[in-house]
């Protein structure tokens, strides 16, 4: 892996590529809320909070090679998660502007464990950038992912 001069990671709603190829980051997002008690039927698990992860990495110099990258979810246990490595090559310098990649990843955290998550970002098998979240029990009403509040 080339030099890396720096990376960062976030958390928000949404994030959209504009069409002029600008990131838009949409409500940034560090606490997600969970209803503690399940409606009958359905278990704490069956709660997943989603979210974006963003993911930028700038470098001294860029390659030809192919690359590997890949965001590790880091429970308050411990426990390690990924989705998979995705390669990826460097697109072709602009010059005097470092190069690297900008990554956006629908993240899903199904509520096994209340607390301070991480989110790693491993380039080529490093860790490069990581960012926090926590996951909490919610008051009573407030809804389960993809669930409405009845009326």
């Amino acid at each position: 892996m080339p030099e890396l001069l720096y990376a960062q990671m976030l958390t928000c709603e949404k994030a959209l590529i504009e069409k002029d190829g600008a990131l838009s980051c949409i409500r940034l997002a560090e606490i997600f809320s969970i209803q503690p008690e399940p409606p009958l039927g359905l278990s704490l698990s069956d709660g997943v909070i989603r979210f974006m992860a963003v993911a930028m990495a700038r470098f001294s110099e860029i390659d030809s090679n192919e690359h590997v990258a890949k965001i590790v979810l880091e429970r308050p246990s411990g426990q390690l998660d990924s989705p998979g490595p995705q390669t990826f090559f460097f697109p072709a310098p602009v010059v005097e502007i470092p190069g690297g990649i900008n990554m956006i990843a629908e993240i899903s955290v199904a509520a096994k464990e209340f607390g301070l998550h991480q989110l790693h970002l491993e380039i080529d098998g490093a860790r490069v950038a990581r960012c926090l979240f926590t996951l909490q029990k919610g008051p009573e009403g407030v809804p389960l992912p993809g669930q409405s509040l009845p009326l």
